[in-house]
């Protein structure tokens, strides 16, 4: 598996987080293909040139996603699993970085992932351009910036949601959503509203999603460093009320337990490990675990 993320220009920093592309080979026989994606608080955009992911669905069924996919904001864990070699690019926005993008209420968007051209055709167009013109995901994250500056209409974003969104992430949650509602000059009630239509969640579930963001982040550390009780180490760190309380939220937020997930990262890091030293002809590089971890879920 080879994960890389490119340089955002600066002027495109307020609306897009991360620009990634990933390379992967086809699952083997016995592997476990299937892997859930866990809300992170972003909608994004995602380019095959490979083989297409399927998505699960409640039924148990499988579909395949499109081409070129608009993804909205996550409140559960989606499951998606390959069918081939996967070869992507993916655009992940800020929280409120699709309403420059896109018009019409986020919230409509939340929870699915849809053929681009069903959200906005330009975007559809542009992304057919990059697909069909390039011959990596590689060569064409050098081309993104100029398609964005095209198309995006920052002024459409509503600032005092976007520093409300940014105020919500970089406290992992933790600050009272009347103080943030304040200190962007906004009743709670209209910065709910304005999360709906910019963001496609309501503060308050954006605060769940980057606490148990945070909370996933120090188990995996403290699973990794032999941690007697690596979950009542992220839930003191991330500010639950106990343990307890964090089973709680990872199982809804992202389908499985605390203890589940710490062996999951544990197994995918040491296979993206064994894929370094192998592709480097050297021993596993201590430094990838995280990339390793970070690698997981893409492509939906």
């Amino acid at each position: 598996m080879r994960y890389r993320e490119h340089p955002i220009p600066a002027d495109l920093s307020a609306i897009v987080e991360v620009l990634w592309t990933l390379e992967a080979a086809a699952p083997g026989p016995g592997e476990s293909a299937a892997q859930p994606v866990i809300p992170d608080g972003r909608s994004e955009i995602v380019l095959h040139w490979g083989d297409r992911f399927e998505r699960g669905g409640e039924d148990g069924r499988f579909i395949a996603q499109p081409m070129a996919i608009v993804a909205g904001q996550l409140r559960e864990p989606l499951v998606l699993r390959p069918t081939g070699v996967a070869s992507m690019l993916g655009i992940r926005l800020r929280p409120a970085g699709a309403a420059a993008l896109w018009t019409g209420p986020q919230v409509a968007l939340a929870g699915r992932t849809l053929d681009a051209g069903a959200v906005s055709p330009a975007v559809e167009r542009w992304l057919i351009e990059l697909r069909d013109g390039c011959r990596t995901p590689d060569e064409a994250a050098g081309l993104v910036a100029a398609g964005l500056r095209r198309l995006a209409r920052p002024a459409r974003v509503d600032q005092r949601v976007a520093a409300a969104a940014a105020r919500i992430q970089h406290h992992a949650g933790t600050e009272r959503i009347d103080a943030v509602a304040a200190h962007v000059g906004m009743t709670r009630r209209h910065l709910e509203r304005g999360f709906l239509d910019q963001v496609g969640l309501t503060p308050k579930r954006l605060a769940r999603i980057a606490r148990l963001q945070r909370a996933l982040g120090v188990l995996s550390a403290a699973a990794a460093s032999g941690a007697v009780r690596p979950g009542l180490e992220a839930a003191v760190a991330s500010g639950y009320a106990d343990e307890a309380h964090f089973a709680r939220d990872c199982r809804a937020l992202a389908g499985t337990t605390p203890a589940r997930h710490a062996a999951h990262v544990a197994a995918l890091t040491g296979a993206f490990l064994e894929d370094a030293a192998r592709d480097a002809g050297r021993r596993p590089d201590p430094g990838a675990r995280r990339r390793g971890a970070d690698a997981e879920g893409r492509g939906r």
